[in-house]
């Protein structure tokens, strides 16, 4: 049998050789694919359970866009930790990340993998995190397109323009996640 200080030390050596291992495989990644091969150690990871824990999203906006300041704080307020990186323009940083020009807005954020692009309310990017793994692994990430009035950060009052939460899949083809209606 082996002793205790023989199992631990041999788990650990298993780690670091697997931590290399992703490292390696991350060196001429994109920041997403990168990110995953990093098991996510700066982000929140793929299992369902990542809202168990605060899960980490990094966003890139331009220094004065004050419809991205609410966004973060809305995602803030719903128990996500936001880093901030202001940039002279965000195009750079989506075409990184996969997100097609026609499904830009005006901020870009990563969270476990996932480009999120434009207005995503809180709850989709929850829903993403907990969405089985099949789905999980076909996906570059959410997309509200332009900045349709009343979508977070962009609330005006009680009015809010019909928009669409889009499902950006790898290939180059995208979907509806979720339809919002208009509020007058």
């Amino acid at each position: 049998m082996r002793s205790r200080r023989g199992v631990l030390g041999a788990a650990l050596a298993l780690l670091s050789s697997t931590s290399l291992v992703a490292a390696c495989q991350a060196k001429d990644a994109t920041p997403a694919e990168a990110n995953k091969a990093k098991g996510g150690a700066d982000h929140a990871s793929h299992a369902p359970a990542a809202m168990s824990t605060v899960a980490f999203i990094e966003v890139w906006k331009t220094p004065n866009c004050g419809c991205c300041k609410l966004w973060i704080k809305i995602l803030e307020k719903e128990g996500f930790k936001v880093k901030a990186n202001n940039v002279a323009q965000t195009a750079g940083i989506r075409t990184k990340l996969g997100i097609p020009d026609d499904m830009g807005s005006c901020h870009t954020g990563l969270i476990a993998g996932f480009a999120i692009e434009g207005h995503v309310p809180a709850s989709e990017i929850k829903r993403l995190l907990t969405e089985p793994e099949s789905l999980r692994q076909q996906v570059i990430g959410l997309s509200v397109p332009g900045m349709p009035i009343g979508s977070p950060g962009m609330e005006m009052g009680t009015k809010r323009d019909k928009f669409d939460v889009m499902l950006v899949l790898k290939g180059g083809k995208s979907r509806v996640y979720q339809s919002y209606e208009a509020l007058a």
